[in-house]
């Protein structure tokens, strides 16, 4: 009889982890939403500044960043499917409340609440995989990031399509309504699959640790400026640029967005190839990556400071996606660098730098395009069509000279990472 409940037990965890990854999908499409693919809709239906839209993607990222550290410390108290039920329903809250307001100030924190309950669903699912799971936990794992990965890749061509057929409000509400659905059949399998909240145990010793280690704070860094930069052209000015500077059509810039989205869940994929192709050196990796990304913010600089072809700036953007795609050898690197008992904090760690540097970047973006949109040489330059604000090349310039910026600490940093590999 107690064998048969724990295989009842074992049947409903990997349901809600079937349904745990489709949440997933979409909190990880959730990230290049707003204000990159509903960007000029939204400032014509509500004519919020750029500024304001940057700082909903900002809220989102913000939040998801704080909630991978306080739920990394936590989920091993509560359990995954607890901290999915808690999650899962701020993000459901969230998804559907965000296309019924109009304020900027309550758009804001709507996203920053999506973004919390966003950070909880991969937590929960990397608990759940290592409780049913337990001997294939990378193989699964891989194949459920995988999944997650194409939400962006649906976030920019197909989202931009729905929204051109419905209108923004329509579209997220039609996420929401996925989203609820998959939360209310999670809710209706949680029965008996809920543990045992654990007590009298230290939250923060091991989180001191971590941050003592210096080399693993460098690569946090170093990580964190490269998805930084990705992200500031995924989730905020990618699409705008291709449309204000490159004269794309909606649509081609959308199927862009996207196909940068692929690169990454292909390299992701590829994460073994290509520690074979480095020949297992870590560091070597990490080296590229960072001056790939310092290659793409000059590069940039070089394309809208000297007004190039609008054909150049797609390419751009994939140079800067090429050290985005890398997120499971920094995790490997991650967890060498630190005790093998705290394998999960590290990693949590890692995740929660890089989304501090997505924020930090569309809170760049957004500073810099408000400078334009208040300034009289932009308004001459560039003007305006309607609502919508068409920045000049120089707002796309000053942001890549931040990326620039940001990008040379991010080599300098990784340096002083020492190669973990060791030749047998």
């Amino acid at each position: 009889m107690e064998i048969t409940n724990v295989n009842i037990i074992r049947r409903k965890k990997f349901f809600i982890l079937c349904f745990a990854t489709l949440l997933m999908f979409f909190t990880s499409m959730n990230k290049v939403l707003v204000p990159g693919a509903v960007f000029s809709d939204m400032q014509r239906t509500l004519g919020v500044s750029g500024n304001e839209l940057a700082a909903m993607g900002s809220a989102f990222m913000y939040c998801y960043a704080l909630s991978q550290l306080v739920l990394g410390l936590l989920s091993h108290k509560f359990g995954g499917v607890r901290i999915l039920l808690i999650g899962g329903s701020l993000f459901t809250a969230g998804s559907i409340l965000f296309p019924l307001l109009k304020d900027p100030l309550l758009l804001i924190a709507v996203r920053g609440i999506t973004g919390i309950g966003a950070g909880s669903v991969f937590i929960a699912l990397a608990k759940l995989i290592a409780d049913i799971f337990p001997g294939k936990f990378s193989s699964v794992l891989g194949i459920t990031l995988f999944i997650g990965y194409l939400g962006p890749v649906c976030g920019g061509l197909p989202f931009v399509s729905l929204v051109k057929l419905t209108g923004w409000n329509k579209a997220f509400l039609a996420v929401g309504a996925v989203v609820a659905t998959a939360m209310c059949v999670i809710y209706f399998l949680s029965p008996g699959t809920l543990k045992k909240i654990r007590g009298g145990e230290s939250l923060f010793s091991p989180l001191f640790l971590i941050l003592k280690n210096h080399f693993s704070n460098c690569l946090s860094v170093s990580s964190m400026i490269i998805f930084g930069s990705h992200y500031m052209i995924l989730s905020t000015i990618g699409l705008k640029a291709l449309e204000d500077y490159a004269h794309f059509s909606h649509y081609s810039a959308s199927l862009w967005m996207s196909t940068l989205s692929g690169i990454i869940a292909a390299l992701n994929l590829g994460a073994g190839m290509i520690l074979a192709f480095f020949k297992q050196k870590r560091h070597r990796i990490l080296i590229t990556a960072s001056l790939l990304c310092l290659s793409g913010g000059i590069a940039g600089i070089l394309v809208f400071g000297l007004q190039l072809p609008g054909i150049f700036t797609p390419f751009v953007f994939v140079l800067l996606a090429l050290p985005a795609g890398c997120f499971p050898l920094y995790g490997t690197y991650s967890k060498e660098l630190n005790p093998p008992e705290y394998v999960g904090l590290s990693v949590a760690m890692l995740n929660f730098f890089a989304f501090v540097g997505i924020a930090i970047g569309g809170t760049s973006a957004g500073l810099v395009l408000g400078k334009y949109e208040t300034s009289e040489f932009a308004m001459k330059a560039a003007g305006s069509v309607g609502s919508v604000f068409h920045y000049p090349p120089q707002a796309y310039r000053d942001i890549f000279i931040v990326i620039t910026s940001f990008a040379v600490v991010g080599v300098i940093t990784a340096l002083f990472v020492p190669e973990t590999h060791k030749n047998k």
